[in-house]
């Protein structure tokens, strides 16, 4: 079944990057779209590396009493002036904290921090970067999800945000081991599409349904028409037009990639479950929106099934009931699971528990201590063992 489905899975423009690379020689032709890879490296690839930094911040006491003055989420929290340390570089900065619900801590448990190098100099970045994320990786235990998660759209050539690891302290105290994230924002649309970085960017939440368009969160101004068009255009669309109405807005390939990825890597707050944990951006040159992956700090925990009655994403729902697009999904899906037969995830789990191994069981502030995080590693190598034949039996369905 799953040679059928490769054989017939077209290979189209997945929306990723402008420059063109050779086929990886390690994976089925069918297989093959190589991330997006800088021709000249980046000042700030490190980040992202295979290295797990140390990054020290500093907080007087004043900011220190902001903080812990939000105590729930963190979307009134306040920025506050901040010294941030990176081997032997200081930045002024602005932080607060961040996340949402399951995953917001407050600052004297494990925060996570969003941080603005240009919060106290308009020009300040980080190698180029104006904003960097900092995320207390509490949802999961293992530690290793998010990066997992982040790493698999990249390999299997999607955009999205790189991640790495830091020890991260606070006037001197160790909070514990992080994830680096790459924040969603113009730095990376530039890197993706040089001469297509300039339109709507929003981050979902809500669905694109109609009533919700007010509802999304805009990082990056531009016209909103193509939000209000596309919307009603994908709600009048019948089960014989979706998919292609689907293509008229959307780079279609690309965002059932996305999908597809959240399936196999068993995410349970994202686009398809939840309607969450996603942006969307407005090429204007190609005139389609991009699905951008976000937040998968709860992805490799628990299997996800093809369809249950629990599931919000409203696009993918309708993609489920228009023929067309629900065999161009299990195409999409087929070729994840071909990837996942390689044994390339396998190898990169345990890369990755190998160098992170020892700051996880150490974690001063992890919910689990050593026991949590030995155990959490014990099921996500289940999930990942199991996981190839899951998917073999949902496209055999």
């Amino acid at each position: 079944m799953l040679a059928l489905l490769l054989a017939g899975c077209t290979s189209g423009d997945p929306g990723g990057p402008s420059v063109e690379h050779p086929p990886r020689a390690d994976l089925p032709s069918a297989v093959a779209q190589p991330p997006f890879v800088e021709e000249v490296p980046r000042a700030d690839a490190y980040l992202f590396g295979d290295t797990t930094l140390d990054i020290a911040l500093t907080l007087d006491e004043d900011a220190i009493e902001a903080l812990a003055d939000s105590r729930q989420e963190a979307k009134n929290a306040p920025f506050v002036p901040a010294t941030f340390t990176l081997g032997a570089d200081t930045y002024t900065v602005t932080l607060r904290l961040k996340g949402g619900m399951g995953s917001f801590r407050p600052y004297w448990d494990k925060p996570s921090f969003r941080i603005d190098f240009s919060g106290v100099d308009p020009d300040g970045d980080l190698h180029g970067l104006r904003w960097l994320i900092l995320n207390n990786l509490i949802q999961d235990k293992s530690m290793l999800g998010e990066h997992l998660a982040y790493e698999t759209y990249r390999i299997l050539g999607l955009p999205a945000g790189r991640h790495g690891f830091a020890r991260v302290s606070i006037n001197g105290e160790l909070f514990g081991l992080y994830g680096v994230v790459e924040a969603v924002e113009h730095d990376l649309l530039e890197r993706y599409w040089p001469t297509d970085a300039d339109g709507l960017l929003i981050e979902g939440g809500v669905d694109f349904v109609p009533g919700d368009e007010e509802g999304f969160k805009t990082p990056q101004d531009g016209d909103q028409t193509p939000l209000y068009d596309a919307v009603a255009a994908l709600d009048a669309a019948p089960p014989d037009r979706y998919f292609a109405t689907l293509g008229e807005w959307f780079e279609a390939d690309q965002l059932l990639d996305v999908w597809a990825i959240e399936l196999a890597t068993g995410n349970p707050d994202a686009y398809v479950t939840r309607h969450n944990n996603y942006y969307v951006y407005w090429r204007p040159d190609a005139a389609r929106w991009v699905m951008l992956p976000w937040g998968t700090d709860t992805a490799f925990l628990d299997p996800l099934e093809w369809s249950e009655d629990w599931y919000e994403g409203e696009l993918y729902l309708k993609c489920l009931a228009a023929p067309a697009c629900e065999e161009a999904l299990r195409g999409r899906l087929a070729k994840v699971a071909a990837w996942w037969d390689t044994g390339e995830i396998h190898a990169l789990v345990e890369t990755v528990a190998a160098r992170t191994e020892a700051d996880c069981m150490a974690d001063p502030r992890s919910d689990g201590g050593a026991d949590g995080c030995a155990s959490a590693r014990h099921r996500l190598r289940g999930f990942v063992e199991d996981r190839g034949a899951e998917l073999e039996a949902i496209l055999g369905e």
